[in-house]
């Protein structure tokens, strides 16, 4: 038998208001994700002094999985689903139901691993390329950056802001789930 302390949280219109606000900035930021699935949010930019070449590219999300078009597909109908599951517990006012925060965190979870694939990928695309102009040109005339610009910026902290409060979200209604338990409800 386990000794741990069960979090509860007596279900009342205060915390009612609070879950209804995280899921409407949860929502927000599911869409300002899907948005941005589709604007180049990541720059990869190679100069060669020797040469005067310069070598700069953009990148969407959308654009780095085009050969891949299920993934597109699959991220752009899970975005939709996100934002659903989390308009519905407002919609029908059942915002202290856990399906729909089981539902929506391994959505984001996902979301997040995507997002990390991305970003290595393309930084070993970026190494890659800075290694072959270092061995043909010399290796101290090569300059390299690789990373977000500011819709990247804006993305990483959505993705981030979505983690938290889904978790947050599925915190307080495992809470409420175990009042209700312990009041028979």
């Amino acid at each position: 038998m386990s000794n741990k302390v069960k979090k509860v949280l007596e279900l009342n219109d205060t915390v009612r208001e609070n879950l209804k606000k995280l899921y409407m900035i949860l929502a927000g930021l599911q869409i300002v994700k899907l948005i941005l699935w589709f604007v180049d949010t990541f720059v990869r930019k190679i100069y060669v002094e020797q040469m005067d070449y310069t070598n700069e590219q953009t990148i969407s999300f959308f654009e780095s999985w085009k050969s891949s078009m299920g993934v597109n597909v699959l991220a752009i109908i899970l975005s939709l689903i996100s934002i659903s599951l989390c308009v519905v517990p407002i919609y029908k006012n059942c915002l202290e139901k856990r399906l729909f925060s089981s539902f929506i965190k391994p959505m984001i979870i996902v979301s997040v691993l995507n997002t990390l694939l991305m970003i290595i990928m393309h930084l070993d695309t970026a190494i890659t390329m800075k290694e072959r102009f270092s061995r043909d040109y010399g290796d101290g005339l090569i300059e390299m950056y690789y990373g977000p610009n500011l819709f990247g910026f804006i993305e990483i902290v959505a993705l981030i802001a979505s983690l938290i409060i889904v978790f947050i979200i599925s915190s307080r209604t495992k809470a409420i789930a175990n009042w209700k338990k312990q009041n028979n409800m």
